[in-house]
C-alpha cells in the first residue's frame, strides 16, 4: 500500500507539471478599438489571419493532449486512489471530494474549449480587410473565452496540486 501511494504522489507531481507546462493559456494580445486599431487590422490582416489560423490548429492539439492528460489524471490516478484507500478503510473524502470537484472542472474545461474553439473558427471565417470592426468584435469574443479557458486550466492544476498535497498527508500517516 505504501508503495502504491508513494507511486501516486509522484505520478500526480509529474502529471501537474506536465499539464501546467503543456497548456499555457494565453490571452490574445488585444488593441484598442480605435480608428488606429482598425487601420491595423486592415494593414496586417494577412498576417492576423495566419497567426489566427496557426493558433487554431495548435490549440487544438493542445487541447488532445491536455484532454487525454486530465482524463488519465481523474482515471488512472485519483479513481484508483480513491478506490484503494476505500479498500483499505482509510478516510479520503476529503480526496474524493478533491475528485469530485476536479471532475466538474474537467466537464467545464471542455464546455469552455468547446466555446473558445466555435468562437476562434467564426473570427477565421471573417474578411478582416472589409469587415474589420466584426473581426474586431469577435477578436474580443475569442480573448475572452481563451481567459475562460486559462481559468479553467488554473483551477484544475490547483486541484491537482491540492491533490497531490492530501495525499502526500496521508503517506506521512502511513509510516
Amino acid at each position: 500500500m505504501k508503495q502504491a501511494v508513494t507511486s501516486l504522489a509522484f505520478l500526480m507531481v509529474v502529471a501537474g507539471v506536465i499539464v501546467g507546462s503543456s497548456v499555457v493559456v494565453k490571452a490574445l494580445d488585444g488593441q484598442t478599438e480605435s480608428a488606429n486599431g482598425i487601420d491595423a487590422i486592415k494593414a496586417n490582416c494577412q498576417d492576423i489571419r495566419g497567426n489566427l489560423s496557426r493558433l487554431h490548429h495548435s490549440d487544438a492539439i493542445l487541447r488532445v493532449n491536455t484532454g487525454q492528460a486530465y482524463n488519465d489524471i481523474s482515471s488512472r490516478l485519483m479513481a484508483r486512489m480513491n478506490g484503494r484507500l476505500a479498500v483499505n478503510k482509510i478516510d479520503a473524502a476529503d480526496l474524493v471530494s478533491l475528485t469530485s470537484r476536479f471532475e466538474k472542472g474537467r466537464s467545464l474545461f471542455s464546455s469552455r474549449y468547446n466555446e473558445y474553439e466555435s468562437a476562434l473558427a467564426t473570427l477565421l471565417k471573417i474578411d478582416c480587410k472589409n469587415q474589420p470592426t466584426d473581426f474586431y468584435a469577435q477578436l474580443n469574443i475569442v480573448r475572452d473565452g481563451r481567459l475562460k479557458l486559462s481559468s479553467s486550466v488554473r483551477e484544475l492544476n490547483d486541484i491537482i496540486a491540492e491533490y497531490g498535497t492530501k495525499v502526500e498527508k496521508i503517506k506521512e500517516k502511513l509510516k
